[in-house]
């Protein structure tokens, strides 16, 4: 296993067997979780990126996060799911990192069912070593992706990037009061301008973008598993009151706070 992919944090939100008809149709927004899907049986279908993707009996769907997909099923599916988020150190996440393939049949699908199953059973345990055992079962799970990357672009990639770690560990810790594009150049001893130019070929997005995407997506995650109100994450992020937040919220991710926080109560794949 590649260095950078040993800094792997994982964080599971939810998972659960379930057994689909019509009624599972709509729309889901962003939001800052990678999904994972096993179709036990039936067919249903989902489309992102501009791209249908047919749900299959004994498939492994991998959806990665930051993506607003459409979902639906004509009849019936079942599919085993979990949601989580996979971090590299600096926040970055794991497959935004690394390409990889987005659909596998595992070869032992009594496995990947028993995979899936202990996951679920970690999860709704009392058990004190619950989250090493069900993360370590998705690890597990996600270790058939990790088998379809491509180690050289990889290590590139990582070669690429060393000049940012300081940048992007400084982002992390001051997402309450971010720092100017100025500030992280000189991390990097760069000059602000050809800094800002190299941090967006590299990560496809301006710094001033990157560090806003970063806190809306610290703002979904206390919005989903906290009852903190807007405003008190408004405070807990830096953005001036709970308007402003919203604002940024909604230009970001599509959606007001209070509707993601309603969406993020719906239970399922």
């Amino acid at each position: 296993m590649l260095d950078v992919l040993k800094t792997i944090q994982i964080d599971i939100v939810g998972g659960d067997r379930s057994e689909l008809g019509t009624e599972w149709r709509g729309i889901q927004m962003p939001d800052p979780y990678t999904r994972l899907y096993w179709i036990e049986s039936g067919s249903g279908h989902i489309h992102y990126n501009n791209q249908d993707r047919p749900l299959r009996a004994k498939e492994l769907h991998l959806i990665p996060s930051n993506n607003s997909f459409e979902y639906s099923c004509e009849k019936q599916v079942v599919i085993h799911w979990v949601r989580f988020s996979a971090t590299l150190l600096g926040g970055i996440d794991l497959f935004a990192y690394i390409d990889c393939e987005r659909k596998l049949i595992p070869d032992n699908q009594m496995e990947c069912k028993k995979m899936f199953l202990d996951l679920f059973s970690a999860q709704q345990s009392d058990r004190k070593g619950k989250a090493f055992y069900s993360n370590g079962t998705l690890m597990q799970l996600l270790a058939f992706f990790m088998d379809t990357i491509d180690s050289e672009a990889i290590q590139l990639k990582l070669k690429q990037q060393q000049c940012f770690q300081p940048v992007l560990k400084a982002i992390e810790q001051t997402l309450a009061d971010p720092l100017s594009v100025a500030e992280l150049a000189r991390l990097t001893s760069l000059e602000p301008s050809y800094f800002s130019r190299k941090f967006t070929r590299f990560f496809g997005e301006s710094p001033q973008r990157y560090i806003m995407r970063r806190r809306i997506n610290q703002a979904q995650l206390l919005l989903w598993e906290t009852n903190e109100t807007i405003q008190q994450i408004a405070d807990a992020l830096g953005f001036y009151d709970a308007f402003h937040l919203s604002k940024a919220f909604k230009r970001m991710a599509g959606i007001s706070p209070s509707s993601y926080r309603t969406q993020a109560s719906r239970i399922g794949p």
